[in-house]
């Protein structure tokens, strides 16, 4: 009918919280080594433990471009290391552009995410079948409308599923 529907600014708000990853922690929706950071100290303290977990991905509250959304690997270095000499492979998902940081520089860098109304950060398992893209059921109350499907571009260093990012998607009724 031409009518565009959209949520209203306390649903979205509700809806687009990352936090919501960590309350739904203990289901089969999320997996256990999730974590959140409230705090500058807590990320401090815990996220230089969980990037040795493996490759992981931290998601600022805010915003559904990819901007301050990392794949975070390890290049060099062990846990106990100075982290200085803790060397990380970043990319934003934003647009995938990748930068090599010690993890110092990075969790400097990331403070701004945690600081300030509504600051956090969410620190997850790194999960390879985003190449595969994601799902996305677009609903108008309680009936759907569309189904997308959000393809990550090609490329080695390439899972964001934003349109920045030069992802395809594909829209079904």
């Amino acid at each position: 009918r031409g009518i565009i529907g959209l949520p209203q600014g306390r649903q979205m708000a509700e809806m687009g919280a990352k936090d919501a990853l960590v309350k739904l922690k203990g289901t089969s929706f999320v997996l256990d080594d999730t974590f959140s950071y409230y705090d500058v100290e807590s990320f401090r303290r815990e996220f230089p433990k969980n990037i040795f977990l493996g490759e992981r991905v931290l998601k600022q509250n805010r915003g559904s471009t990819g901007s301050g959304i990392w794949r975070v690997q390890v290049l060099e270095g062990k846990e106990g290391d100075p982290f200085e000499q803790i060397k990380l492979k970043c990319t934003e998902a934003k647009d995938n552009h990748t930068a090599e940081h010690n993890l110092e520089e990075f969790m400097k860098f990331c403070e701004q995410y945690i600081v300030g109304r509504n600051g956090m950060l969410i620190d997850q398992r790194f999960l390879p079948r985003i190449k595969e893209g994601e799902i996305r059921v677009l609903m108008l109350n309680d009936r759907p409308i569309n189904v997308v499907h959000k393809k990550p571009a090609d490329g080695a260093d390439s899972f964001s599923a934003t349109l920045f990012s030069g992802a395809h998607y594909r829209y079904d009724p």
